[in-house]
């Protein structure tokens, strides 16, 4: 075990050294660990606090790049404008998970790189299209018996999806941090 933790501080220090991301340390236990299910990503549930998170991730969340404003907190893991799970908080507690990591799939296999018709097919009359803020597209699909959905974002209809989010419904479409 002691080798294994000195393996991803080893990872994280190299890292952090040449500008990389350092998910290839936290989240390359198990193949579980990429996995956006209902509840959250991998072993990141919603609903969690800071240190919760943190001692998932084996390093302090709050000192990655990110912002704190008011009730509203959102850390990245991965550089800030490239990020590979971006972390938002409101009033302390995880509220919702932006998954931008390839190989990144629900439990029905879909996912960061799916396409958007493949998303329809899978989940049928659960999906919801609405037009990106920022132009691309969105899904939303509602996860039956849960209070959560999730997000597909897509730069264009017919590119692959470059975000998975999972989020409470009343969270699942904010726009910008908490708002």
């Amino acid at each position: 075990m002691l080798a294994l933790q000195r393996f991803k501080f080893l990872i994280f220090s190299v890292s952090v050294a040449l500008g990389l991301s350092v998910v290839c340390a936290v989240f390359a236990e198990s193949e579980d660990a990429q996995i956006v299910h209902a509840n959250g990503f991998g072993n990141y549930l919603l609903g969690m606090t800071f240190t919760e998170v943190s001692r998932v991730a084996e390093l302090d969340i709050t000192s990655t790049e990110g912002y704190v404003e008011g009730d509203c907190a959102s850390f990245n893991i991965g550089p800030l404008d490239d990020p590979d799970v971006r972390f938002l908080f409101q009033n302390g507690q995880l509220a919702l998970i932006d998954v931008y990591l390839a190989g990144a799939k629900t439990p029905a296999k879909v996912g960061v790189g799916s396409g958007y018709e493949e998303i329809f097919q899978v989940y049928g009359g659960m999906v919801k299209p609405v037009p990106g803020h920022y132009g691309g597209h969105q899904i939303f699909v509602k996860i039956a018996e849960s209070e959560n959905s999730y997000r597909f974002t897509f730069d264009e209809k017919n590119t692959p999806a470059v975000l998975v989010r999972i989020a409470t419904d009343q969270d699942v479409g904010l726009i910008e941090g908490c708002f």
